[in-house]
This record gives structure tokens, sequence and C-alpha cells, in this order.
């Protein structure tokens, strides 16, 4: 039973290759290089976890588990990136609905002008 253990650090990314008994099997270390986008950064989690993989000379369907540890510091601004994403789209959102407001009053003023007439 194999599992790969996966650290993400603000260094770097480093997935090893384990037994049961913990001993390490493969290794595959890439820089972190933030800032950069989450998806990057879990195309080289990817990408060191295959690398770990063919150093160990094992496929993925011999891998039972992944474990994942993070510094704590990335998912933080990460996590702060999209607070302020949806901050914005938030008001955004209210902007839209404050502009459909306007039109349907004003559609009302319109219905109401034509309907003196």
């Amino acid at each position: 039973m194999l599992s790969i253990g996966i650290d993400l650090g603000g260094t770097n990314i480093v997935a090893s290759v384990v037994n049961e008994k913990y001993e390490i099997l493969g290794t595959g270390k890439l820089p972190t290089a933030t800032p950069r986008s989450a998806d990057e950064i879990f195309d080289d989690i990817a990408q060191a976890c295959k690398n770990a993989m063919a150093e160990a000379v094992v496929e993925i369907s011999d891998i039972s588990s992944v474990g994942m540890g993070l510094f704590l510091i990335i998912f933080y601004n990460y996590a702060n990136k999209f607070d302020k994403i949806n901050e914005r789209k938030k008001r955004q959102a209210e902007r839209l609905k404050s502009l459909v407001e306007e039109d349907e009053k004003a559609v009302s003023k319109l219905e109401t002008a034509e309907e003196v007439k």
C-alpha cells in the first residue's frame, strides 16, 4: 500500500511516495514560485507527484491515498483574494440590481405618463 505525501511550502512543493513503513521510495520537488494562480500551483503539485512516482517506478494505480500539508500564508493569501473577488462581485450585483430598479421606475413613470395622455 503506497501513499503520496505533499508539502506545499512557501519555497518548494515536495511530493514523496511512501510505503506502509513510511519509507520514501521517490520524491519530486519544484519551486512554489508565488505569487501566481492557484491553477499553476496545482499543476506543479501534480507534476511533483508524477516526478515522485517516476522516481519510485510506480503508477497512479499503485497509490492508495494522498495527504497534503500547506504553508498557511499561501492559503491565507488565496483565501483573501477570493474574498476580495466575492466582495467585488457582490458590489457589482448590488449595482446591477439598483440599475434595474431605476429602469423599472423609469418605465413605470413612462407608462403612467402615457395613461394620463
